[in-house]
């Protein structure tokens, strides 16, 4: 009963608010609302995704209607690590983790490479010895980190030595074993044949000064003999010096040997006029001479020959090269070395030098000339086994020539014969290129150059 009479009392006091509320209503009439009565700014518990908002009332009569006008979202701050953040380590990726300060919103993990381990602090060495290789052993320095790496050491190099046998034989080769003085351990090695060792010379013909004399050693490892040339002796000047004068040749003086009586020296005759300018050959070389001052029409000597320093062919074979130019030059190969020779050419001059390289059973020829504007239009080189193998169509066989500044195989000779032609232009006022004369001195300011080329036509006739 009690329940009922309040529930009417409750919907009579609802139907008077609603009656006053018609009335209140109905007095107000229809309008445009304006906005523009601020009530409240409200911010919002989420800023970072929400944005704040101005509450306005509109200021029309008693109107009570509102909006709400809204701000710009002001985001997530910057982030900040976490807590649950890993480092990376030597072999291990590291994580950050990284979320907003204000409203935890977790931002994308970021992935630290693994650091690698770091092996800077001082090894443990175990040296090499020629047998055990040795070892550097590095620790990695980072904090929590044991791991190691091993460098290896190369081996160390025997030391070879007490060789047996102690020594190779003079004929023939041998095999040798040695003994590591640090291990013990053995190895071979094949010695060539030692050369012979040459002494206790006993001279087993006496030279003279038209002579070569002989000489016979013993070796002194294997007791094996060898003979070898001994050089003829000067000749001997007569006592008092007398100088004779060539009938032939009326421009020079002549000197006999007192030991041999064949002409030992040469000279001008003193105050003689008219003397012939080319060399005479009548007599051999114990006649051949060159004129003193050619006569030069210009500075420049173009087709001009060169020939190597040597005796000529026309003095060695009057009758078989009555009518070359050619000079021939005795050389002996038998040992690796260089040897030089003047080029003379045929008006007199001393233009360049001959180069004669022998090297592991070749020999290669070529030349250097004083004057570098020297020019060379053609060249032309023999060798030949001995003077009695050189006919005149040899010669003349410019086609057989052979090459310059490329090896030439000997085939075992020990000598040979040198021929070397060359048609030159040259400038003879240039001072290097100087006047040449074969009853000089030689290019060495020693030797004199008649007793070189007296020389060199015994040997060239003794082989």
């Amino acid at each position: 009963m009690k329940t009922s009479k309040r529930l009417f009392i409750l919907l009579a006091v609802m139907a008077l608010l609603l009656s006053v509320a018609a009335v209140t209503f109905a007095d107000e009439p229809p309008h445009e609302h304006k906005f523009d009565l601020w009530v409240e700014r409200v911010n919002p518990d989420n800023p970072c995704i929400n944005a704040p908002y101005d509450v306005y009332k509109c200021s029309v009569g008693s109107c009570a209607e509102t909006t709400k006008v809204y701000g710009q979202v002001r985001g997530h701050l910057a982030p900040v690590k976490l807590d649950t953040s890993t480092d990376p380590t030597c072999l291990d990726v590291g994580i950050t983790k990284k979320a907003c300060p204000d409203c935890g919103f977790p931002f994308p993990d970021e992935i630290v490479p693994a650091l690698g381990h770091k092996f800077d602090g001082a090894p443990v060495v175990v040296e090499s010895t020629c047998k055990d290789q040795g070892t550097k052993t590095y620790t990695c320095t980072r904090e929590g980190c044991s791991a190691t790496k091993v460098v290896a050491i190369p081996l160390k190099d025997h030391q070879w030595g007490n060789w047996t046998p102690a020594q190779a034989d003079c004929t023939k080769g041998i095999n040798q074993t040695g003994t590591c003085s640090e291990c013990s351990a053995t190895t071979t090695r094949n010695l060539p044949p030692r050369k012979h060792t040459w002494g206790n010379w006993v001279t087993t013909l006496e030279p003279t000064c038209t002579a070569y004399g002989s000489a016979t050693g013993t070796c002194s490892v294997c007791g094996a003999t060898t003979t070898k040339r001994l050089s003829k002796v000067p000749h001997t000047a007569p006592d008092p010096v007398r100088w004779l004068w060539d009938e032939n040749d009326r421009s020079q003086d002549y000197m006999l040997c007192a030991k041999c009586n064949r002409i030992m020296k040469r000279r001008p005759h003193p105050g003689y006029e008219g003397a012939s300018t080319a060399p005479s050959t009548s007599q051999g070389l114990g006649q051949q001479g060159q004129a003193t001052q050619p006569i030069i029409q210009s500075p420049v000597s173009t087709g001009v020959q060169a020939f190597n320093f040597g005796p000529y062919a026309r003095d060695l074979n009057p009758t078989l090269f009555g009518t070359f130019p050619d000079r021939f030059t005795p050389v002996d190969v038998s040992e690796d070395g260089v040897q030089t020779f003047p080029l003379i050419t045929n008006n007199g001059y001393y233009i360049g030098m001959v180069n004669v390289t022998t090297s592991y059973g070749s020999v290669m020829v070529s030349y250097t000339m004083n004057d570098p504007s020297t020019m060379v239009s053609k060249e032309v080189l023999f060798l030949y086994p001995v003077l009695s193998a050189v006919t005149p169509e040899m010669l003349v066989n410019e086609g057989a020539t052979r090459q310059f500044n490329q090896p030439i195989d000997l085939g075992g000779a020990q000598y040979i014969v040198l021929n070397v032609r060359l048609d030159v232009s040259f400038n003879v006022a240039n001072p290097v290129n100087s006047l040449y004369s074969d009853l000089g001195v030689y290019v060495d300011g020693v030797q004199s150059n008649y007793d070189l080329l007296m020389e060199m036509a015994d040997t060239l006739n003794a082989n």
